[in-house]
């Protein structure tokens, strides 16, 4: 009787550990959260642009080139990185800036940033009723297993390395494995029409936008041109 009691309170332990546990994680993340963010632009150089936002990451988006002739593959890298000197645990927010943004055909996976293509020239003030190109083949019939339960992302200092923390972690009170927080797409092209009838083409002459934003409301602008 008294292993069974014993075993009983093990357990009851365990499981108020790993909610505290839990509802640290939760509090240490809402404290870099603020109802509004700023962001500031800065441009590295020509190939690339940047925001750094209130609290502390910074979204980059580059290119290759600014200019390619038709037919050419479009190189695009985006990523996320701490600019403070110290451990920086960023609360999940969904406060995207546009819709459509995604760095594969089912979205963007455990990454909170993703991208999208326009063609012409935009800026963020015209962001608005927007038709992205079909960057991915819309006609792979694909069966999407989109992963959630994601608490907060855990950057390590001055770094794109950052642990994803989700609900199951912080039950088990683990941390997991760091995560770089860059990605990679090289476009040859877009597609035209709906699912199973759609054709490829090329990037054809002219301007087009590339749109990068995360999911706490950063967002960067990229142009390059075909000719």
């Amino acid at each position: 009787m008294r292993e069974r009691v014993n075993l009983r309170i093990m357990i009851l332990t365990f499981v108020a550990l790993a909610a505290l546990t839990c509802a640290a994680v939760l509090l240490s993340a809402s404290s870099e959260l603020t109802p509004a963010a700023t962001y500031t632009p800065i441009t590295l150089d020509q190939y690339s642009s940047t925001v750094i936002s209130r609290y502390g990451l910074s979204l980059t988006l580059s290119l290759s080139s600014m200019n390619y002739h038709p037919g050419a593959q479009i190189s695009i890298t985006i990523n996320e990185k701490n600019t403070l000197a110290r451990e920086n645990n960023v609360r999940v927010a969904d406060r995207w800036p546009i819709q459509g943004l995604s760095l594969n055909p089912c979205g963007t996976a455990v990454y909170p940033f993703g991208m999208l293509v326009l063609k012409g020239y935009y800026d963020a003030a015209s962001l608005v009723d927007i038709t992205p190109l079909k960057i991915f083949d819309p006609n792979q019939i694909l069966s999407c297993i989109v992963p959630g339960g994601f608490v907060s992302y855990d950057f390590e200092p001055w770094s794109g390395m950052a642990a994803i923390c989700t609900t199951m972690s912080a039950y088990e009170n683990t941390k997991p494995a760091p995560t770089d927080m860059t990605t990679s797409l090289t476009l040859p092209g877009f597609w035209v029409g709906g699912c199973c009838n759609a054709t490829f083409s090329s990037f054809t002459t002219g301007i087009y936008t590339i749109v990068g934003g995360d999911e706490w409301g950063a967002l960067v602008i990229l142009h390059f041109t075909i000719s």
